[in-house]
């Protein structure tokens, strides 16, 4: 039920486009409390946001707060190795300039956890520091 809710979240959040602007990612700092802030990860093989039966692969990007919780990208992959994973999920943070607030992460799937290639060991390093 809850990858359901995540799929949903994805096709809807897809639909809309997000609002990068500096004002948009300050309220969002505001409303996560700064202090301890989580990544959550997770891609989906989805059908093409364009129509047909053409499928992609997308990674919902979230961070959570003390008390809320932001979707801050689903961006497109070529593909879900733990390499692009990793990529998009640090380009997103740098974007929102959250890199700093990030302790620790939260995935659901074994090859995000390769102790070389998973993209938990790769976005650890493209932050420069150890996550939870």
């Amino acid at each position: 039920m809850a990858k359901m809710h995540h799929v949903c979240l994805c096709l809807s959040a897809a639909s809309e486009e997000i609002d990068h602007s500096i004002a948009h990612r300050q309220q969002l700092k505001q409303e996560l409390y700064l202090s301890v802030m989580v990544v959550h990860f997770d891609g989906k093989l989805l059908l093409s946001i364009a129509g047909g039966s053409e499928k992609e692969d997308r990674v919902a990007i979230i961070v959570t707060g003390l008390t809320s919780e932001k979707l801050l990208a689903i961006p497109k992959v070529a593909l879900g190795t733990g390499e692009q994973v990793a990529k998009v999920a640090s380009e997103t943070i740098s974007h929102w300039n959250l890199e700093n607030e990030i302790v620790g992460m939260s995935f659901d799937t074994t090859a995000n956890m390769g102790h070389r290639s998973g993209a938990c060991i790769l976005l650890e390093q493209r932050l420069g520091k150890k996550l939870l």
